[in-house]
This record gives C-alpha cells, sequence and structure tokens, in this order.
C-alpha cells in the first residue's frame, strides 16, 4: 500500500519494502550569478557545490570557449567525482540557461546524460557565441545562469516519466518554442530566396517559361 499523501511522507515502498524516491524528491534547480562579467581573465570558473538527488553537482563555464573560439562553453559537473565509490553512475536530465533580460529570448539547452567515472561532466562546448553573450545576457555587468537537474533512479531508457511534472512542462514549452523557432526561421529563408527570384526578372522570366513547360 502506498502512502500518497506528501504532508505525511516525501517517498513510498514498492513491494519489496525498498524506499522509492518520487521524481520531484530527485528533481532540483540552481541559480548561479557571476559578477563583473567584463572583467573575468580565468579560463574556467566552477559555481559552488550544490545538491540535488542526493549527489553534488556544479557548473562549470569557459567564457572564452573551451577548445573553441568565439562561443561560450557550459557544463554540468559532478562534484568531488574522485572520492565516490568504485563502479558509480547515476543518469539525469538537466537543462542550462542564460539568462536574457527578455526571458523570451534567454538561451536554454538540456540533455540526458549517464555520468560516471570517465564522463563526470558533461555538456556544450558550443553553447552560445560570444558576440551573442552581451545582447542583453549581461545585465549591470552580471551574468545569469540556471540550472535544472533530474536525476533518474529507475527506467532510464524511458526518462520522460521519471521527471518532475514542473520540469516536464518547462521542457515541452521550450521544444516547442525551438521548434517554432526552427519553423520561423524556415519561412523567411525561403521567403528571401524567393524574393531574391522575384527581383531578378530575367532569372523570374526563365523559371515561368520553364514551369509552364
Amino acid at each position: 500500500m502506498y502512502i500518497h499523501s506528501r504532508a505525511i511522507c516525501s517517498c513510498r515502498l514498492d513491494v519489496s519494502g525498498v524506499t522509492k524516491k518520487r521524481p520531484s524528491d530527485l528533481y532540483g534547480k540552481y541559480t548561479w550569478k557571476i559578477d563583473k562579467f567584463s572583467q573575468i581573465n580565468k579560463r574556467e570558473l566552477r559555481s559552488n557545490a550544490f545538491e540535488v538527488g542526493g549527489y553534488k553537482w556544479y557548473i562549470l563555464i569557459y567564457p572564452q570557449g573551451c577548445d573553441v573560439c568565439n562561443f561560450l562553453s557550459l557544463f554540468l559537473c559532478v562534484a568531488e567525482h574522485d572520492k565516490l565509490l568504485p563502479g558509480w553512475s547515476h543518469f539525469a536530465q538537466f537543462t542550462i540557461a542564460v539568462v536574457n533580460k527578455d526571458p523570451k529570448k534567454s538561451k536554454y539547452s538540456d540533455t540526458l546524460h549517464r555520468f560516471w567515472k570517465k564522463e563526470h561532466d558533461w555538456g556544450w562546448k558550443k553553447f552560445m557565441e560570444l558576440s551573442k553573450v552581451m545582447d542583453g545576457f549581461v545585465d549591470a555587468d552580471t551574468l545569469i545562469i540556471k540550472a535544472q537537474v533530474q536525476v533518474i533512479r529507475e527506467r532510464a531508457d524511458r526518462p520522460f516519466r521519471c521527471l518532475d511534472r514542473q520540469y516536464r512542462r518547462e521542457l515541452v514549452r521550450v521544444y516547442l518554442s525551438n521548434v517554432e523557432q526552427i519553423c520561423r526561421r524556415f519561412v523567411e529563408e525561403k521567403r528571401g530566396r524567393l524574393g531574391k527570384l522575384i527581383e531578378d526578372k530575367a532569372r523570374w522570366s526563365g523559371y515561368v517559361i520553364y514551369i509552364r513547360g
């Protein structure tokens, strides 16, 4: 018998008597504010460690790019991974965002990864172009980075069902927004090409003749 009241207990027992945590218990958020961003001359910066799902994490940023030029690189890392027990590993669905003054322009990226000894950090070398960072992302010389982490302890092959409800809604919203942006770029690109084709009367006339056979 399961106890569903979160006011009574945030966990539940399966038939074997093993305590199982809800997705919401394995989910967490972290906000990192980097002040005086324009004055940073270090190759990399690390956030403070934060705990989600029983594990400690930190965000790693390369202000001038990691093995790439003109890009901001961002990674989620397992803290103190060298102190964990041999054979450790855990799956996590996570989202990292660089916040813009206009929330609709904030840059999001998300992925699912199995963290283990040889892959204790994961992220994006080309998270965003440096030329765009100063376009509303740095406010009062402060860059804000937000992370959402969902540790997955079961059904890693079907992670979407193991997500916190609110996080799941946000992922759907981001996905739909990305699809909308891709469609808009596609339409604008085709419209631009058609416009150039129409402007070139000679080419347009030849195109019409060709279509009409």
